[in-house]
């Protein structure tokens, strides 16, 4: 037996190898093939297992050749495994195979983890920047009326709608070479329910005024049928409703469930301050796994790439059929939505890929306690807290080598963040510094190229 490794770039993760199979490597299994087929082959004449070898190598020359050919195969590719010491991601593939005068032409394609080269200064003592957290009266304000406009009432007033206003109308449209339709609705002014042209004409309107115009539809996926068309409006004006907010107060508060204002205003502020600093938390990670992948130059192995491409794929279209979008159109989005997911595919499993490395490097072990709190999560998520339970259904669906997995991945990452120096900066900073890693990326791009 005989090879060649065809992919020259030994940092290529999909190797393509040619072998050349003579026929003294597919006839040293030739005998052992023929005795276990003689012994269960049923020959007219014979009895089972005691036809002449002569007839069976004569009866069954196609099948014999075949797995001579799969035992050949079979020790040629464990051969290349170990003489090239390739970590195999999945079974090679045999694209090719060529009949020779003598023996046989085979192709192999090899699919191989990727050599990580990540000294220990490359994600040990980095310096790097993170957003401070902080959270302004103004911030706080802005909650509030968010939660003051949960509570709006409208309150109907005899004057002209404006913006702002409930308005409650009857309407009949012509659109052209469309059936006439009719109806009644109710829309807030300046909220963009209504067409913008619609809209403009009601304003000024008082309840019981009515108006007639006319006008050409734009090209606009929000106009559906009308698009491009002329359009003929009747519309009489039925109510009209002011928006009435609640006062912030006390009582306000007390709806709430919150004691006074204070102690609104005391949790709005922990909440926003959580939620930012789990934002912070992402972005850094982010910026952290970003710089690592830069430094290692690292290359994913494509079926690694597929898996977290399909979860993100499924996720997608979940989220769709939630929405209740058809099917059909779910279906001519794919090729869209595969190809906007797969960066963030390939930065997943390279990130993976990466925090795996470290850990064996650094000869990381997960502290139990996170492991019992990641049982606990998992408990208290979809087992009602049964953490004896949970534990039952992790063995029995032997999911803790996963479980754990995961958790050593995130206590990497938490080690990486405390070998390295991070500066906390305000939000504009931190883009601008984000912007200038970028920038000098690009520039080094070009200049590999």
């Amino acid at each position: 037996m005989k090879y060649e490794i065809l992919t020259k770039d030994s940092q290529e993760v999909v190797k393509e190898v040619e072998v050349i199979l003579e026929p003294s490597d597919l006839k040293k299994f030739e005998k052992d093939i023929v005795k276990a087929i003689r012994k269960e082959a049923s020959i007219p004449g014979f009895r089972k297992g005691k036809a002449p070898e002569n007839i069976i190598k004569d009866r069954f020359a196609k099948e014999i050749e075949e797995e001579c050919l799969n035992k050949a195969l079979v020790e040629a590719i464990n051969k290349i495994v170990e003489e090239n010491n390739f970590k195999l991601v999945t079974d090679p593939v045999v694209p090719e195979i060529t009949k020779l005068e003598n023996g046989y032409k085979v192709k192999l394609i090899f699919e191989t983890y990727p050599e990580i080269k990540l000294e220990e200064k490359d994600y040990k003592g980095l310096k790097l920047k993170k957003i401070k957290v902080n959270v302004t009266p103004d911030d706080i304000n802005r909650e509030l009326e968010a939660l003051r406009e949960r509570f709006v009432e409208f309150k109907e007033v005899d004057r002209e709608a404006q913006d702002g206003d409930l308005v409650e109308i009857e309407y009949e449209a012509i659109v052209e070479n469309e059936e006439p339709q009719k109806g009644t609705l109710s829309a807030v002014l300046g909220s963009q329910q209504l067409w913008p042209e619609v809209e403009e004409k009601i304003k000024g309107l008082k309840k019981g005024e009515e108006v007639e115009f006319e006008f050409h539809a734009p090209e606009d996926e929000k106009y559906h049928k009308a698009a491009g068309k002329k359009v003929k409006m009747k519309i009489k004006v039925l109510n009209v409703k002011e928006k009435v907010l609640p006062e912030i107060n006390d009582e306000f508060a007390k709806k709430l469930g919150f004691e006074n204002l204070e102690k609104l205003k005391s949790h709005i502020e922990n909440t926003l301050k959580k939620v930012r600093q789990e934002q912070s938390e992402d972005l850094l990670e982010d910026l952290l796994v970003s710089l690592l992948i830069k430094k290692s130059k690292i290359k994913v192995p494509p079926s690694l790439v597929n898996v977290e491409l399909q979860a993100f794929l499924k996720n997608e279209i979940a989220a769709l059929e939630q929405m209740g979008v058809p099917k059909e159109q779910i279906q001519a989005q794919i090729q869209s939505l595969t190809q906007k997911l797969y960066p963030l595919a390939y930065k997943t499993a390279a990130t993976k890929l990466i925090l795996d490395y470290i850990a064996e490097k650094e000869k990381l072990e997960v502290p139990n306690e996170i492991i019992e709190n990641e049982i606990k999560k998992i408990a208290d998520a979809v087992l009602n807290g049964n953490i004896q339970l949970a534990k039952q259904v992790i063995e029995e669906r032997n999911l803790m080598p996963l479980i754990y997995q995961d958790a050593l991945r995130q206590y990497t990452l938490d080690k990486l963040k405390e070998w390295s120096e991070i500066e906390e900066v305000d939000e504009e900073e931190f883009h601008k510094y984000v912007n200038s890693l970028i920038e000098e990326g690009q520039k080094e791009n070009k200049e590999e190229a």
